[in-house]
């Protein structure tokens, strides 16, 4: 089916998921939740997706596909806390920032957290990633922090002088 995917994400209001017909003139609901980022893996469609409010931060990715003119959404796995951006590793892992830390899904969907609870996780809302290399890039409120997938140890907050 031609046409575009578009998730929104109003915070504690909601957010949802729809397709589009290339025109716009059409659409159809394809689900409820807190719409973070898609991605495209092999032909398949991957959402993160969740919300941090509060005291509560909950988060997942499922998979979206159409099959006899039907839309069907499957949870792949649940995350810990609630994703704020995800990126692609050159494996096709994704490389999630959530509210509380940095966490890597294999395609198995097994995660493994590399950062349990960043400095970030109060206030400085991180809202993009990117990998350049080996090198890790996490913008937020004030600074970029640099660090690197293979030695996440090896951090550096990078700022404005």
């Amino acid at each position: 089916m031609v046409g575009w995917l578009v998730g929104f994400d109003k915070g504690e209001w909601g957010g949802n998921l729809f397709w589009f017909n290339e025109k716009g003139t059409e659409y159809e609901k394809i689900t409820s939740g807190n719409i973070k980022n898609l991605f495209e893996i092999n032909g398949q469609i991957y959402v993160t997706e969740g919300l941090a409010h509060l005291s509560m931060s909950d988060g997942q990715i499922f998979q979206v596909e159409r099959k006899n003119d039907k839309w069907n959404v499957k949870k792949k796995v649940d995350l810990p806390n609630a994703p704020y951006a995800t990126t692609l590793t050159k494996d096709n892992e994704f490389l999630i920032v959530t509210s509380k830390g940095l966490l890597k899904v294999n395609k198995d969907f097994e995660i493994e957290t590399l950062v349990k609870e960043g400095f970030w996780w109060i206030y400085l809302y991180p809202n993009s990633i990117l990998i350049k290399g080996s090198d890790i890039y996490i913008g937020m409120r004030g600074g970029v922090l640099k660090t690197q997938l293979n030695n996440i140890d090896s951090q550096k907050w990078l700022t404005k002088k």
